[in-house]
């Protein structure tokens, strides 16, 4: 899991959605959190966000697949739903994710050490991908005691 090792620690998240089929614009932001749980051979993500008429919560957990060389991840959101994805790091800076549940697809990609930018996209019929979701990571500093 040493792959995820970039992304350990704690975010300030901003969040910009447009209009979608998914969802009106709005803008957010959050915290969420990397951490490392049994004994390194799990990475779990939570957040929790802020937007204009509401709020979410998120909690997932990444596993690598070893039959096939690449990660699961469960995802559970406050509201109720979740789903799962297979990800596979398409170089030592990004991530990619295909969602189960759905077509869509997912990208973290690292623009430097303090700084992820998630998207997510809905594929259109012209083998074009739509932009659904787009969360700036902030890595937070670590107080200094």
């Amino acid at each position: 899991m040493r792959e995820f090792d970039l992304f350990i620690g704690s975010w300030r998240l901003q969040y910009d959605v447009p209009e979608s089929f998914f969802s009106p614009q709005t803008s957010g932001e959050g915290e969420g959190t990397f951490a490392e749980i049994l004994n390194g051979h799990c990475v779990t993500f939570g957040y929790e966000a802020h937007f204009a008429n509401e709020s979410a919560a998120a909690h997932g957990i990444f596993v690598r697949n070893n039959q096939q060389n690449t990660f699961r991840y469960w995802w559970f959101e406050d509201s109720g739903n979740y789903d799962r994805a297979t990800c596979k790091f398409l170089n030592k800076h990004s991530l990619f994710l295909v969602w189960r549940g759905s077509a869509l697809i997912q990208t973290f990609e690292q623009i430097n050490p303090d700084h992820i930018e998630l998207k997510m996209f809905d594929p259109r019929e012209n083998l074009s991908h739509e932009l659904i979701l787009k969360v700036d990571l902030y890595r937070k500093s670590e107080a200094v005691i």
